[in-house]
């Protein structure tokens, strides 16, 4: 799918998935060297490379991650006998949670009632957590239609036993950029920004990084703190400090109009619409000065 709302881009079009031998090195390193709590496979989309995914969920477990899961649009659930034959593959590999998207952007590619058929699955099959998250443009009763279908969709699947829904509004940054004319009450957001909700102990310890197939370690998305086929994915983790990078070291002090200053020519005036697509609008303008910290080059485009 090619999904509106898209922070990384991600779409049919993108080409490239990890190694598995990559992925089985970067997992191997990191518990070596750290405590890694969860292992969560994204994309784009996971279950497109099942033998993939399968096989970096198996290695989680073989090394000792308590928490092993995927993030998947559900669009392998039109079928009941072949969704249940995918998540039993996961399990058996060693998947124990699982995490669907359900809003009005995955909704205009996904028929609901697949991944409906692969939510029902789950919940039989007896993995810990089975979570729905969907994202609202605003919030749940604002009257744009994408809200409106949103809670129209959750709303129907607030009943189901042994599922847990999560909202949480739309940040603004790589395609969702486009939807920025859903918005009248645009500003030139001041002061910090709040990072990701999954990043965990902000700018300065994250908790999560992300590493997708060219082996860029990022923290928001476009926003990298190293290269894991160029150096140690341990030492990338170990040596990074805030204060040494040219571009959270600003965000973190100042907030993503600190930005501002290194952008020439950089025009505020058209206002924004949060923190997040200021940050982005800037970090898109500034990307051929920083080409190595802004990257993957797809989240831009």
């Amino acid at each position: 799918s090619h999904c509106r709302h898209c922070s990384y881009n991600c779409g049919i079009s993108r080409e490239g998935i990890m190694d598995v031998s990559d992925g089985r090195c970067y997992i191997h390193a990191l518990c070596k060297e750290h405590d890694i709590g969860w292992l969560s496979v994204i994309g784009g989309e996971p279950l497109m490379v099942p033998d993939l995914t399968n096989e970096l969920i198996r290695c989680a477990k073989e090394n000792g991650i308590p928490h092993r899961g995927i993030i998947t649009n559900g669009f392998w659930g039109r079928e009941t006998k072949r969704a249940q034959k995918i998540l039993k593959d996961l399990k058996d590999a060693g998947m124990n949670q699982i995490t669907f998207s359900v809003d009005a952007f995955h909704q205009e590619h996904i028929p609901f009632s697949h991944v409906r058929n692969a939510i029902m699955a789950s919940t039989d099959i007896g993995f810990d957590k089975v979570w729905v998250d969907g994202y609202y443009l605003k919030y749940e009763d604002s009257g744009n239609r994408f809200d409106k279908q949103t809670k129209a969709l959750l709303d129907e699947l607030r009943g189901v036993e042994g599922i847990d829904i999560n909202t949480y509004r739309l940040r603004m940054c790589g395609r969702a950029v486009d939807l920025q004319d859903q918005f009248d009450d645009k500003s030139v957001p001041q002061g910090i920004c709040t990072p990701p909700f999954w990043m965990g102990g902000g700018f300065e310890n994250p908790s999560t990084i992300e590493i997708d197939h060219r082996g860029n370690v990022t923290l928001c998305p476009g926003i990298s703190i190293g290269n894991a086929k160029e150096d140690e994915i341990t030492a990338i983790v170990q040596t990074y400090d805030v204060c040494e990078h040219p571009i959270l070291s600003i965000i973190n002090e100042d907030g993503p109009l600190g930005l501002a200053k290194l952008a020439d020519n950089f025009d505020l005036s058209r206002g924004f619409v949060d923190h997040c697509h200021l940050c982005y609008e800037l970090r898109n303008h500034l990307r051929p000065l920083y080409p190595r910290y802004l990257t993957p080059a797809d989240v831009y485009q």
